[in-house]
């Protein structure tokens, strides 16, 4: 038994292996942060992409909102009829593009914005003054409802 003792004597302690780093991580931690890495730069693409794509609605309801404004202030109803119209219109081309928009004038106009606009209020309502109430010298017309009704067909045109 003597040579137990000295065979025991003869041992170390138990020592406890160096603690593992934290650098390099493992295989799993790299492919985890490249598919993380590619998850954020396709939401900021994405969310790029659906601000840039409405955008001009949110610039052309300003610059409507600014023409009422003035109108209001002068109360010149006619240049407020010609402002409308030709937002109206840049908006289509934006939208729909030069060829399918710059050639449609009067009713054709009313049409187009009545289909893409999902109403008749151009063609039958208030709105159809827009295709001949800039030539007049004096026009009747109500501001807040050409206001509304060009609002609208920006904000919902198909």
């Amino acid at each position: 038994m003597t040579d137990h003792a000295q065979l025991l004597e003869k041992l170390r302690d138990i020592h406890t292996p160096k603690p593992i780093g934290w650098w390099p991580p493992a295989p799993g931690w790299w492919i985890l942060g490249v598919v993380i890495l590619f998850l954020i730069a396709v939401s900021f693409l994405l969310t790029h992409r659906y601000y840039n794509r409405y955008r001009y609605r949110k610039v052309a309801l300003k610059a409507l909102q600014d023409s009422f404004r003035s109108v209001q202030d002068v109360n010149d109803n006619l240049t407020f009829l010609e402002e409308v119209s030709s937002l109206l219109r840049r908006v289509a081309i934006h939208a729909y593009g030069r060829e399918k928009v710059s050639s449609l004038t009067g009713s054709k106009w009313l049409a187009f914005l009545d289909e893409t606009g999902n109403t008749d209020q151009f063609s039958k309502g208030v709105g159809s003054i827009l295709a001949y109430g800039h030539y007049q010298f004096q026009t009747e017309i109500d501001p807040h409802q050409i206001h509304t009704l060009a609002r609208k067909w920006i904000k919902e045109h198909k």
